[in-house]
Parts: C-alpha cells; sequence; structure tokens
C-alpha cells in the first residue's frame, strides 16, 4: 500500500515545470523512502540528483542532498556520522537564511543529537527548529513533536511523553506519513522497554509492568508488517530480546541474538555492540552454556568505560553482575554490583541534565500547534 506522502509527492516529482524544485521534492521523496527502509530507492534517486546538481548550483538542492544523505546513513547503518551530514546542511542552511531548510535540518539534528545523549546540543537544536518553523511546516513540526516525545519518556516524564506522541501522530497523519507513525510506535515500546531495563538495574520490580510492555512491542511489530516498512527490522528484533531479558527468557533471547552476534567469543572491537555482548554472556551464564566463561566476562566489564551512553553502561553492568552470580562467583559479582551504582549514579546525572532541557517544554509550544 503506497503512503499518501508518497503519492504526493511522485505527482509533484512528475508535474513540476521547474528542475530545481522537481529536484527538492525528488530528495523529500528519497528522505522518505530512506526512512521507510528502502535503501534502493533512496540511494538511486540521490545518484541522479547529485549528477545534475552536484556543482552546487543550487544551495536548496545542496542542503536536501546533505540531509538526505544524513537521514540515509542514519537509517541505513545508524552511522554516527550521519549528524556530521545534517551539521553542515543546518549552517549551510543558516548561512543562507533558508528559514524552511533551517527548520528541518534542526529537527533532524535534535533527533540526531538526542539519540547520541548529546542533550546540551539538543538544547540548542530543538531552539533554533522552533524559531523558524512556519506555520505550514507540518513535516518539521512533526519530527520535532517526535524527538520532545522520546526525550521525555526516555526522562520517565509519560503524561508529557504521551501528549508529545499523542501530537505528532497527529501530524503525521495530516502528512499521510506512515514511516513517521511506525517510528513512533518503534520508539515508544524501545524507550518504555530501555526504561524498564534500567529500573531494573538499579533494583525496581518491573514485573507488574512487562504486560504493557508486551502490548507496545506487539504493536511496534504489527504496524511495521502491516504498513509494509523495512527500515527497523533489526531494531525491533533488539527490543523482542530486551523484552525476553526482563522476562527471564534467556533461551528465547540467546536466540535473537544469535544473527546479531555471530561466533561463539567475546568480540570487543565495535563498543556499540557491546550491550548485545552483555545480554549474551548473561543468557550463557544463566543457561549453564559454557562450563568456565570468567575470563569473557572480564573482559566485558573492563570495556565497560567505552560505553558514552549511561544507561547501556549500566545495563550491561547488571547483566555482567548476574553472569558472575549465575556462575557462581560471589566476589566478582560483588565488584560489579560497586560499578552498577557508579553508572546509576552517572545514568541519575545525565536525566536530570536531560529534564533541565526538557522544562521549557512541559507545555506544547504554540508554534507546534
Amino acid at each position: 500500500m503506497v503512503a499518501p506522502i508518497v503519492r504526493r509527492l511522485s505527482e509533484q516529482v512528475l508535474s513540476s515545470q521547474d528542475e530545481e524544485q522537481r529536484a527538492c521534492y525528488s530528495l523529500e521523496l528519497a528522505a522518505y523512502h530512506a526512512r521507510a527502509g528502502d535503501f534502493d530507492a533512496a540511494e538511486a534517486i540521490r545518484q541522479k540528483v547529485r549528477a545534475s546538481f552536484g556543482s552546487g548550483r543550487s544551495p536548496a538542492v545542496s542542503i536536501r542532498l546533505m540531509c538526505l544523505e544524513g537521514v540515509l546513513a542514519f537509517f541505513q547503518r545508524l552511522d554516527p556520522l550521519a549528524r556530521d551530514r545534517i551539521y553542515r546542511a543546518n549552517v549551510l542552511s543558516t548561512a543562507l537564511q533558508q528559514r524552511a531548510l533551517v527548520a528541518l535540518t534542526a529537527a533532524w539534528l535534535a533527533h540526531m543529537d538526542f539519540n547520541l545523549n548529546r542533550f546540551e546540543d539538543l538544547r540548542a537544536d530543538l531552539r533554533s527548529a522552533l524559531d523558524a518553523i512556519s506555520s505550514d511546516d507540518l513535516e518539521a513540526k512533526c519530527r520535532v513533536a517526535l524527538v520532545l516525545a522520546d526525550a521525555f519518556l526516555y526522562a520517565h516524564d509519560f503524561r508529557c511523553s504521551r501528549t508529545y506522541y499523542q501530537w505528532s501522530h497527529s501530524l503525521a497523519v495530516r502528512i499521510g506519513d506512515r514511516a513517521a507513525i511506525a517510528a513512533m510506535t518503534y520508539n515508544s515500546a524501545a524507550m518504555k522497554i530501555s526504561a524498564l531495563r534500567v529500573m531494573e538495574a538499579m533494583g525496581q520490580d518491573v514485573k507488574q509492568q512487562l504486560d504493557f510492555a508486551r502490548i507496545e512491542v506487539e504493536g511496534a511489530v504489527k504496524f511495521q508488517y502491516l504498513a509494509g516498512l523495512t527500515s527497523l527490522p533489526q531494531l525491533l528484533e533488539s527490543i523482542q530480546c530486551s523484552y525476553s531479558m526482563l522476562k527471564g527468557e534467556f533461551a528465547e533471547a540467546l536466540t535473537r541474538l544469535e544473527d546479531k552476534l555471530p561466533g561463539s567469543r567475546v568480540d570487543l572491537s565495535d563498543s556499540t555492540m557491546l550491550p548485545a555482548q552483555g545480554d549474551r554472556i548473561r543468557c550463557l551464564a544463566e543457561l549453564r552454556r559454557t562450563a568456565t566463561m570468567r575470563n569473557e566476562i572480564l573482559q566485558l566489564e573492563d570495556a565497560c568505560v567505552a560505553i558514552e551512553q549511561s544507561d547501556e553502561r549500566l545495563i550491561l553492568c547488571y547483566n555482567l553482575a548476574r553472569a558472575y552470580q549465575a556462575c557462581r562467583l560471589p566476589e566478582d559479582a560483588l565488584r560489579c554490583e560497586r560499578r552498577i551504582e557508579s553508572a546509576s549514579i552517572a545514568h541519575r546525572a545525565q536525566l536530570e541534565a536531560l529534564r533541565e532541557t526538557l522544562s521549557r517544554y512541559v507545555e506544547v509550544p504554540q508554534v507546534l500547534l
């Protein structure tokens, strides 16, 4: 089923008589394809437009090209360098006083900086986007509202998060943007699962909240399937694995991890995979799959410092402490418990910094309405 936004942009590409405007519509369409997981279609459009406008003869097209390249890198590979392309597009938009593109690129910067836990930058991004958004710019409004919904949920402010999710959903429906709606269903489920894992690591009982979390996860998977979107399969698999970890279903979680982590040994070459390595090592310990694994757990414990995001570091420390316990290594478990305390303090400080940034958005800004 073709999304309404795809039909509209495709018609605009075909009907436009202006080469520059046609290229801009094409790049908007490509950005949607990237968010929906049709990376080949997005890349084909990118190459075609760059072949015609690679000289930089149109600032608007150049900015949208950079923005597309950032979005494509993020959704295709979760590439941290995606931010650099968006940042360059934002700088150029600001220098050329392209107000609509300032709003769009700042909104995407906010998206990137939130995901990178760059909360000071997030504060500036949100201010820049909201200052530039026009009343009819539904795309930028939707992106900013979605970022705020995610951020409030990460900060455990469920009331404000629900308000922004509802508003971003209404905007996405008006635009006909199914990829944005899919992102909302996924983000809501992922943030809640992550929050529950953090709460569990901090010693709180989360069992009563697991049924509601299951409904969220199932809803995200179902919408992704019904909408025919393919940009989030690995992420959906990740939250299903996290749900299994919370339930104590370690055999199920290990099955989901096997495709993500080929090989049987700890691999420290990619710090972004360390949280998944922690899940795997705990599953093996809980299932008594490995007789002697202390050295592997120690490797991961030593690598904790490489994880920048405080919530992921906290969850990893918790996994390792439970793995030590399962292996009957109480002294190692106690040392890891102290790491949990330290990681908990760091995470609480990070949440306070985020809440400070969000304090001015407890009420939905007028410009988003």
